[in-house]
């Protein structure tokens, strides 16, 4: 709850920077790495964020792998709080063709509201002769490249539930029905992840991120 005063302040939380860390290209089996920083307007949300990887075969929807999903937060204090996210890598047993286009999608949710979707192109390489079947990612590299970013304006907490939805995809506003348009030519990285019902939570780990920046520029430790 608002405290006197704060009535008409309300949260927004919005993606600043993203960048891809580790080897690039990096081997198939390695884990994966980003770091994300976003910036707290208003009211910092009260509860936690949860977050999920899903590893995307584009022309191969059924094998979409969840790499993993957990908890960061709560983003206590206004201003710009960086996270460094950790993912187990893709599986390869259960993909049928892992050089396929391929994308892979980070997806920010706030009460069973999606708010921010990361995508990037993967491009992943074998060395050496194709085999039939990839028994293991021994002869596999990936690469992230282009990255799509997709933000949407939600209501945060109970206070505000009569906030206009609207999306933003990489700098440029969108209402809903041109991004769902968007969507169906074919860009995966901008896929949108299953809708959560109100008031349901994803099985959850602890947060497996090494920590934040807050407003006063202090790091803050998230618990493992």
């Amino acid at each position: 709850m608002t405290t006197a005063g704060q009535s008409d302040v309300f949260t927004r939380v919005s993606l600043h920077s993203v960048t891809a860390l580790g080897k690039c290209p990096a081997p198939f089996s390695d884990p994966i790495a980003v770091k994300v920083v976003l910036e707290v307007f208003g009211c910092p949300p009260k509860h936690s964020i949860d977050v999920k990887f899903t590893w995307k075969p584009i022309w191969d929807f059924p094998v979409d792998q969840v790499l993993d999903e957990f908890e960061v937060g709560p983003l206590a204090t206004v201003g710009k709080h960086e996270l460094v996210l950790h993912s187990d890598p893709p599986d390869v047993a259960k993909i049928p063709d892992p050089t396929g286009p391929t994308a892979l999608t980070i997806a920010f949710t706030y009460r069973g509201k999606q708010f921010l979707h990361i995508g990037y192109n993967a491009v992943v390489l074998c060395e050496g002769e194709m085999p039939d079947v990839f028994e293991d990612a021994a002869m596999l590299s990936r690469q992230l490249t282009q990255c799509f970013k997709k933000e949407t304006t939600i209501a945060w907490d109970e206070d505000h539930e009569d906030v206009e939805e609207k999306t933003v995809i990489n700098g440029k506003d969108n209402d809903i029905s041109d991004v769902k348009e968007k969507d169906h030519n074919g860009h995966a990285a901008y896929d949108d992840e299953a809708k959560v019902p109100e008031g349901v939570s994803p099985t959850k780990k602890k947060a497996r991120c090494e920590g934040s920046l807050s407003q006063e520029g202090e790091k803050e430790k998230h618990h493992r």
